[in-house]
């Protein structure tokens, strides 16, 4: 075997070694960004709690409340599910409960006070600080969706509020109002493949990787068989 033909085969084995690191690679992604999603077929929605938080269904008023780490403030940071029945749009609930809010709460100051739109879903974020045996932050969204409201709430206190700001944006981003309600799906954890942020501009790297180095190596072999396909003429036979 000679040099050109020993040369191919280490790039051909490099080769194979990073295509398997990095299938390698993207499985670990799929694995890393498997998200585990509570379902709530009764009231129809679904969220994905923050990674590690306990699930504690009907308590304290709540349909579900996601516990966190402990709060010196409010007991545990938590992100919790509120459903109730309304005939009010949503824009006269949000002009109620800020009303409401402000005639209960000492100290309160409204800080977020915007619409917007979640996954198809007309909703509004009132974000809040209070005092209620204890200093209170709270930011809530807030869904109308076939006579239904849905109140999503994170509430930490001001120790631990910005600590875990971005569990709570990260699980509320994934908030969904179920428009049929399943009646064959028992309600609970299932699990959901999400490949974004991070994860995903990996995986498009290793994918740009792979392809810079199919197109090196097929450009060393083309240029190879190149040359072995037009060698150079024979010297001529010396003059008689």
């Amino acid at each position: 075997m000679d040099i050109r033909a020993l040369r191919d085969v280490w790039i051909m084995k490099k080769m194979a070694c990073l295509l398997v690191a990095t299938l390698t690679l993207i499985a670990l992604l799929f694995l890393v960004s498997s998200v585990q999603a509570y379902t709530n077929s009764e009231n129809g929605f679904s969220i994905n709690p923050p990674v590690g938080w306990t699930t504690e269904e009907e308590v304290e008023g709540v349909v579900v409340a996601f516990l966190g780490p402990q709060d010196p403030d409010v007991g545990y940071v938590n992100v919790n599910v509120d459903v109730q029945e309304t005939y009010q749009t949503l824009e006269t609930i949000v002009e109620n409960t800020k009303q409401s809010w402000a005639a209960s709460y000492s100290n309160y100051s409204l800080i977020t006070d915007e619409s917007w739109v979640l996954n198809g879903d007309n909703c509004h974020e009132l974000e809040i600080s209070y005092e209620d045996d204890g200093t209170f932050i709270q930011d809530s969204v807030l869904f109308v969706e076939n006579d239904v409201l849905y109140q999503v709430t994170y509430l930490a206190g001001p120790t631990n509020y910005d600590a875990y700001f971005e569990d709570w944006a990260e699980s509320i981003n994934t908030f969904e109002i179920q428009s049929a309600q399943p009646t064959s799906t028992p309600d609970g954890f299932s699990f959901r493949f999400e490949l974004t942020g991070l994860p995903f501009l990996l995986l498009l790297v290793a994918i740009a990787v792979i392809i810079v180095v199919i197109i090196a190596v097929l450009s060393r072999r083309s240029k190879a068989e190149s040359s072995r396909t037009f060698p150079s003429p024979p010297p001529p036979p010396p003059a008689q």
